[in-house]
């Protein structure tokens, strides 16, 4: 198994992650902040930023690059893919701006800028050959754009429980895009381009705490939600990347998927408003030929589960060479 720098083990000295029972702690540093945080810089949109990332697996076997859900969080709940560096190079980080990676301005926010990112972080780990691509949530999204704009790169595509990717499906989610935090973060973020580190580190914490309540409809029993396990949120990120890339031209590209020839796996839960019925309904059909893991017994926000990595592994077996 092999990391950058090392492994981030629990929180980090001196800090301690927020939380709804204790709103006055503050929240993990980013990379740029802590260097014994395992991390990788890149150039993109201009700018030189450091991602927290990690790797596991031999160098030499396929990568599989994995990019996580929401605006601005981070991979920590896509941890268990780790299970498959047995066969494949095993790529998890934090966008820029998101969970622990580096903060970056709303100028940097674009579908433009994550296809950049993902071509980025593939250029170093991949550089020749073709990868495996997997994308949780709104990450779904963002591998979606890439493999749009560079099909020949991926061997295959796993969307874990996506985003809407079309308006029809966008649509039907309406009632269910409230946006993390928007009552007390919405009216500062609109008034700046640039946030000081202390202005980030208060966004965050409180986002850390509002996020129990804000993604509550995404559990099996709304009334007893779990815990879903973060580092910390981007939300400067999160809210601008909403607003500046889900939207219809990104819909419009995604027209482009019906192109993609690769096996492409599709995975749904079994409650919940992206549920495996919605993926039947609104994802399946934008690609020309895709199947279908529906995982009983889960919601979108525990979806790392064993029974997850088998309808990998077994989706690989199938399809790939």
């Amino acid at each position: 198994m092999t990391r950058w720098l090392m492994i981030l083990a629990g929180l980090v000295v001196g800090c301690s992650l927020a939380s709804p029972d204790d709103p006055g702690a503050l929240v993990p540093p980013t990379a740029d902040e802590d260097p014994a945080l395992p991390q990788l810089s890149v150039d993109v949109a201009g700018y030189r930023r450091a991602l927290h990332l990690e790797t596991y697996g031999d160098p030499s076997r396929p990568a599989l690059l994995a990019f996580h859900g929401g605006g601005g969080n981070d991979y920590r709940a896509m941890l268990p893919l780790r299970a498959l560096a047995d066969e494949y190079f095993v790529v998890l980080w934090d966008a820029r701006g998101s969970g622990l990676s580096e903060r970056i301005t709303r100028g940097e926010i674009s579908q433009q800028s994550y296809v950049e990112e993902v071509a980025r972080v593939k250029a170093l780990f991949s550089p020749e050959a073709p990868i495996v691509l997997a994308g949780y949530s709104w990450g779904g999204l963002h591998a979606s754009l890439f493999t749009v704009h560079h099909p020949e790169a991926v061997a295959a595509l796993v969307l874990i429980e996506p985003a809407p990717l079309s308006r029809e499906a966008n649509d039907a989610m309406e009632s269910h895009n409230g946006g993390l935090g928007e009552s007390f973060v919405n009216e500062l973020l609109w008034q700046v381009d640039f946030l000081s580190p202390s202005d980030h580190v208060e966004l965050d914490r409180k986002a850390y705490a509002a996020a129990p309540d804000a993604i509550r409809d995404y559990w099996c029993d709304p009334e007893h939600p779990g815990e879903y396990p973060m580092w910390r949120h981007g939300i400067f990120t999160d809210i601008t990347a909403t607003e500046r890339v889900r939207n219809d031209a990104s819909f419009d590209a995604l027209s482009a998927l019906a192109n993609y020839r690769s096996p492409v796996l599709v995975v749904g839960s079994s409650c919940g408003p992206l549920n495996a019925d919605f993926q039947r309904k609104h994802t399946l059909p934008l690609f020309a030929s895709a199947e279908l893991a529906e995982l009983d017994g889960v919601s979108h926000l525990d979806l790392f589960t064993p029974e997850l990595v088998s309808a990998m592994r077994d989706f690989f077996e199938r399809a790939l060479p």
